[in-house]
Formats: C-alpha cells, structure tokens, sequence
C-alpha cells in the first residue's frame, strides 16, 4: 500500500529529483533550512524523522544574495582588467596574445 507522501508526490505531478533540486536551491539562497529530526519506535530504538523545514528571515537571503552579486562583480571586474592587458599588450607587440 502507498504511503501518503507517495501519493502526495504522484499528485503534485514533479519527479523527487525535481522537488530536491528546488529544495536545495531555496537552503543555498538561505530562504529556507531543513533540519534532521529524531523519532523512537515502541521499543525505544531511536530513528531516522522527517526533516524539519524553516522558513528564515529575508534579511538572510538578501544579504546572501548582494554577497553573491558582489562576487560576481569582482570576478567580473577581474576579467575586465585582464582583457584590458591582453589588448595593451598586443597593441604593443603587435598580433594576438591568446
């Protein structure tokens, strides 16, 4: 017999690999944690739980979000001054560095 999160996951029409890649990019944007959780059987054996989801304040994701836009600019900044030599450079001694 189907579970119930086997007939959620066939409802909502999205393969598992599909949901986890969501789920995992919303945790990397710092929008959401998930947590491990514990349960103990009737005979006391402790046991793997559901996972534990939070939805965190979007001061988090914002601040990560400009952090990343940052680093994006840097590089890209790097890049720049990089074409810039290699142009200098050919000028200088005529024909193409790369």
């Amino acid at each position: 017999m189907p579970s119930k999160l086997q007939n959620d996951w066939q409802r909502c029409r999205y393969e598992q690999n599909t949901i986890k890649k969501y789920v995992d990019s919303l945790i990397e944007k710092q929008l959401i944690t998930a947590e491990p959780t514990s349960v103990y059987t009737q005979k006391g054996e402790k046991r793997n739980g559901n996972l534990l989801y939070t939805v965190c304040p979007i001061e988090n994701a914002t601040a990560y979000h400009n952090e990343q836009q940052m680093i994006r600019l840097e590089s890209e900044m790097r890049r720049q001054a990089a074409l810039k030599k290699l142009a200098e450079f050919d000028r200088k001694h005529g024909g193409s560095a790369v």
